[in-house]
């Protein structure tokens, strides 16, 4: 999975890493590789909670598959 991921520097030395596709979400660290390690791993747990919310919603439809994908037809 790929982010993208801006980073800014603080007056006070440290980093910012600010993921576009989910607004809210910002690490910051003592350096920018940090920074960036806690940006993805914060992504790739928001992308796994908006998952699960979605998927749930649709399982509990009757459905048995994740947004996008495509339903199987064999029984």
């Amino acid at each position: 999975m790929h982010f993208s991921i801006v980073h800014q520097q603080g007056k006070d030395g440290r980093w910012s890493a600010q993921v576009p596709e989910f607004p809210q979400l910002v690490a910051y660290g003592a350096t920018k590789e940090e920074a960036t390690q806690k940006a993805e791993m914060l992504a790739l747990l928001a992308l796994a909670e908006k998952r699960f919310r979605v998927g749930r919603g649709i399982r509990g439809q009757g459905r048995n598959y994740w947004p996008g994908d495509k339903p199987s037809t064999a029984k």
